[in-house]
């Protein structure tokens, strides 16, 4: 028994002292978030040598302005968003920018009777473009969600998860594939932008309280097991 409660209590410690990291690492990453986003807006040709040289996701979440041309013909639509309750689409289009590199932006959500072009009375912008926007990575959808998500239908240009690898081979275009951008802008009936909350999750001190409480708990059990057995012994 003392062996057992022995591994125990090391498992539990150590799921604790594994919380307690993962706490100090969930609140860095929320702090740099925040200040990424309430950062000054920064132009893309000054911006993009900063996360090329270094890491890119110490850069996330920061705003920036790009210079470019929409283009529309290789829009694609991103199914099961929802606004304020209501069904319906993000736009994603590719921009070329006048760096000539081709970035996908996120437009924004519509509702689902919107996804025609020509219903957005100012959905197509023409031409030069300046635009302000979330710098956000580019990360594969994993776990769970991965498994029960429908695959992407690029016949119907339909998606469910952001695949830019697919993304480029259904466009034809040499899209950027490790990063995109959120439109900052907001209106209608064009896509409604900022669509973004920097509202990160933090239970990991619930979890350190559970692990570490579970393992005092075993700790007075085992002990007052012991005071009785001796007790026992004794008489």
């Amino acid at each position: 028994m003392t062996i057992c409660v022995a591994l125990a209590m090391i498992v539990l410690l150590g799921l604790g002292t594994w919380q307690v990291q993962r706490l100090f690492w969930k609140q860095e990453l929320i702090t740099r978030y925040t200040d990424n986003s309430t950062a000054p807006v920064e132009d893309w040709h000054l911006f993009r040598p900063l996360f090329k040289a270094g890491d890119m996701t110490n850069n996330e979440f920061r705003r920036v302005r790009v210079q470019g041309e929409f283009l529309h013909q290789h829009e694609m639509y991103m199914t099961g968003r929802s606004r304020i309750g209501e069904p319906g689409l993000y736009v994603f289009t590719p921009m070329r920018l006048n760096t000539n590199e081709v970035v996908l932006i996120n437009r924004g959500w519509i509702p689902s009777e919107y996804r025609p072009p020509e219903t957005r009375i100012d959905g197509l912008y023409q031409g030069q473009v300046t635009l302000e926007g979330l710098f956000r990575l580019a990360q594969p959808v994993a776990g769970i969600r991965a498994a029960v998500l429908p695959e992407n239908d690029m016949i119907k240009n339909t998606w469910y998860t952001l695949d830019l690898p697919m993304m480029a081979e259904h466009t034809g275009l040499e899209l950027q594939q490790d990063y995109y951008l959120m439109d900052g802008r907001e209106g209608a009936p064009r896509p409604y932008g900022h669509q973004w909350q920097i509202r990160l999750h933090n239970n990991h001190l619930e979890y350190v309280v559970t692990w570490y409480g579970l393992a005092l708990a075993l700790l007075v059990m085992f002990i007052a097991f012991g005071i009785k057995r001796a007790k026992e012994l004794e008489t």
